[in-house]
């Protein structure tokens, strides 16, 4: 007779089946994460699809990039990766998830800030690609990527403004105060007389 305190062994507790519930982390610039819903919008998250919000950073900040994922069915020795590209499809990084504890009947993975994808990207729209990928240890991988064609949303680099450009307007002031205090100036003394 099995006691209740018997457990059955992983490989016969179900295979890994299903990943999902992903969702893509970016950090701009040292700011909060902003979380966006790879498969479906959950109301309160953003959809990574089309520019992301409006998401811009300026050239040369950071762009940190981490994520989210869910796997069925719980169990010990299963790997979580999400896959990255910037303005190609084809070939990808790849970072680890970390488990995160149980969400509902499902594991959960969650690792933020893993890379800084920024790289000195030119100034333009970049294009970000992911996928996700669950592997058991032994034989079985599933995997959350939009059927194939992975998951892409863009964003905005914007050039740093030339020193000279952030120059003139300091320059101009300085120019216009000066002119002012000369006519100050010439009125007070010419009063003075």
């Amino acid at each position: 007779m099995i006691g209740a305190w018997f457990s059955l062994p992983d490989s016969i507790q179900g295979a890994l089946s299903f990943i999902g519930n992903a969702y893509v982390e970016l950090q701009p610039s040292g700011n909060a994460n902003k979380y966006y819903w790879v498969n479906n919008s959950d109301g309160s998250n953003l959809q990574f699809s089309g520019n992301l919000g409006g998401l811009q950073i300026v050239q040369g900040q950071s762009l940190l990039l981490g994520g989210q994922a869910q796997t069925y069915q719980p169990q010990f020795g299963v790997s979580v990766t999400m896959h990255y590209a910037i303005d190609q499809n084809t070939t990808f990084s790849a970072f680890n998830l970390a488990y995160n504890g149980s969400q509902g009947n499902n594991d959960r993975w969650d690792t933020s800030g893993a890379v800084n994808i920024d790289n000195n990207l030119s100034a333009g729209t970049h294009t970000l690609y992911v996928w996700y990928s669950a592997y058991d240890g032994s034989s079985t991988t599933v995997y959350d990527n939009a059927g194939g064609v992975n998951f892409s949303a863009n964003f905005t680099v914007t050039a740093v403004p030339e020193p000279v450009t952030l120059a003139l307007p300091i320059f101009g002031g300085l120019l216009v105060t000066a002119g002012l205090s000369r006519r100050v100036l010439s009125r007070l003394g010419s009063r003075a007389n």
